[in-house]
């Protein structure tokens, strides 16, 4: 009995912890304000765990001007241990009739259509 009291306390502290880790939510960058009042922003949004392994985990952040609704797309970061902010200034983001491209000094984009953060709102 002691056993199954031990294993559901531990169980039950160790996804505490895991929801606690991936759970934070902390706004690393804001891009300037883009045409028709459109905000990007990149946030750090907990941590990815896995077996002996954890990772940041970054979102990308789109909003129009006085609007509660943004459209979030899980990104990954490249900058290979280079501080995070000098990096982000470094990216970029563009705006064009089809959609936001957030581009990195590494090469990497990531391409967001239109309908994908208008959604009809």
């Amino acid at each position: 009995m002691r056993k199954k009291l031990f294993n559901i306390i531990t169980f039950v502290s160790m996804m505490a912890i895991y929801l606690w880790l991936t759970s934070e939510e902390d706004p690393l960058f804001t891009y300037p304000e883009l045409r028709h009042g459109i905000t990007v922003k990149v946030v750090k949004a907990g941590t990815s765990l896995t077996f002996l392994h954890s990772e940041p985990r970054y979102i990308l952040s789109i909003s129009r001007k006085r609007s509660l609704y943004e459209h979030e797309v899980e990104i990954s970061l490249f900058n290979f241990d280079e501080d995070m902010t000098a990096y982000l200034q470094r990216s970029s983001v563009t705006k064009d009739e089809n959609g936001i491209t957030f581009k990195q000094p590494s090469g990497h984009a990531v391409f967001i259509p239109q309908s994908a953060y208008e959604g009809g709102r």
